[in-house]
């Protein structure tokens, strides 16, 4: 078994083991079909080719000693790294000839799922909790001690940490207390944030193993709205959501095995590609930045969509991208054998040519 699916595995027993009463009355967590699916799932000419790298677009900067599961790029230069099992490492490329290691985690705190950055401090969501760092490296406290974190965003001056018994949040380190329509527990495996456009709270995306569910900032108890990926135009062939990043107006979605997914208040639009190695996206490798949606795959590398969602290419070489990041000007990704990547000035491609059957 695969490094990756392992950690798949892994995640997907301590949230069994964490999980209460299911309600049967959906069987959202299975994404089986129904008797009758009203979705239209996207049909073989509908889904998007993937065109080749551009050659020497991406440089290897260093290498960790474990697969890279999260990545935070600072304003100062300086990036923090996480893996999978061989913890938090903190790299300055202006001074630093390796990556060293940070924090002092320990067990289970070795697996580093999602990275932040949170009043000035660096937080590490690993499978005990939420550790919480100096910019140094040097560890300064843990938030949701015990629990499983997988995500971890910022809205406002709160930190939301998503574990598979809820979300917490980081301010005053205690369960929003957050359930789904049907009381359920909401088994976070994703978030994302997107500012209101209508004068309400901020809108707070969550992805979980049943689909994505939406709730508005401030969090204090709410029933989250549901969103299934299975239902759409066209809809998704799985609800199971691994990795969430705001795009305009909405939420796109990485699945496991459905490619990605747009959810807007217009409703679900799937958009799986050709290559169906590239439909497994990788947990937290995903994100939008400078009008591109780039997404780490188990089998077909980095690939960038562009907002038209009509083209996509591959960026770089490896064949399984594990993190993604950015910031202002570069992009930053790691593959599963622990080489982390830049792209420095990325910038949007000449379009070719529409292929037969894309659509906009």
């Amino acid at each position: 078994m695969s490094r990756r699916r392992w950690r798949i595995a892994f995640a997907a027993a301590t949230m069994a083991l964490a999980a209460t009463a299911l309600p049967f009355g959906r069987l959202r967590h299975l994404a089986l079909p129904l008797l009758h699916d009203p979705s239209v799932h996207a049909d073989e000419g509908t889904r998007l080719a993937i065109g080749d790298p551009v050659v020497g677009e991406a440089l290897e900067r260093t290498q960790l000693p474990g697969r890279i599961s999260a990545i935070l790029p600072r304003a100062d230069g300086v990036v923090f790294v996480g893996t999978f099992d061989s913890g938090l490492y903190r790299f300055d490329p202006a001074h630093d000839r390796s990556p060293r290691e940070v924090a002092a985690l320990d067990g289970r705190e070795r697996f580093v799922d999602a990275l932040v950055e949170w009043k000035g401090r660096i937080v590490a969501g690993t499978h005990r909790g939420a550790v919480v760092l100096a910019p140094d490296g040097r560890r300064a406290g843990v938030l949701a001690a015990g629990q499983a974190v997988s995500s971890l965003a910022v809205v406002g001056d709160e930190l939301l940490i998503g574990t598979a018994h809820g979300l917490w949040r980081g301010g005053d380190d205690a369960p929003a207390g957050e359930r789904g329509p049907d009381g359920e527990v909401l088994r976070i495996t994703a978030l994302a944030v997107t500012p209101a456009n209508d004068g309400a709270g901020d809108r707070v995306w969550i992805g979980t193993p049943d689909g994505v569910y939406e709730a508005r900032a401030p969090l204090r108890a709410q029933v989250a709205i549901w969103h299934p990926l299975v239902f759409g135009s066209p809809g998704a062939t799985s609800n199971v959501v691994t990795a969430l990043s705001a795009v305009d107006g909405g939420v796109v979605a990485g699945t496991d095995d459905g490619g990605l997914v747009f959810l807007d208040d217009r409703g679900v639009d799937a958009r799986p590609f050709a290559d169906r190695r590239a439909n497994d996206i990788n947990p937290g490798a995903l994100v939008f930045a400078r009008g591109r949606i780039f997404a780490g795959s188990e089998g077909a590398g980095l690939i960038a969509l562009d907002a038209a969602r009509t083209h996509a290419r591959k960026v770089g070489w490896p064949a399984r991208v594990s993190a993604v990041a950015s910031t202002r000007t570069d992009l930053w990704f790691g593959s599963e054998e622990g080489a982390l990547y830049v792209t420095p000035n990325v910038t949007p491609w000449p379009s070719p040519s529409p292929r037969p059957g894309s659509s906009g």
